[in-house]
């Protein structure tokens, strides 16, 4: 079975706020699992985009989070 990490795992582990994770998870940019209420990041994902060096969207609309994740 995979390693799961809660949001405050994974947003230290990617240096950021726990309510930003939570905001990439709403905006669908990030891989979670949802188990009952509790929501979970895969470790694998949270490597994923480490290695990737993606830079993901902080602080701006959902729209254009939407246009940097299509570009």
């Amino acid at each position: 079975m995979e390693k799961m990490l809660t949001v405050s795992q994974a947003a230290q582990a990617w240096g950021v706020r726990p309510a930003t994770v939570r905001s990439w998870i709403w905006k669908r940019q990030i891989e979670y699992v949802k188990v009952s209420r509790a929501v979970r990041v895969p470790a694998e994902e949270v490597q994923r985009v480490i290695d990737s060096g993606r830079q993901l969207a902080i602080g701006c609309s959902r729209s254009h989070a939407a246009a940097e994740v299509r570009a």
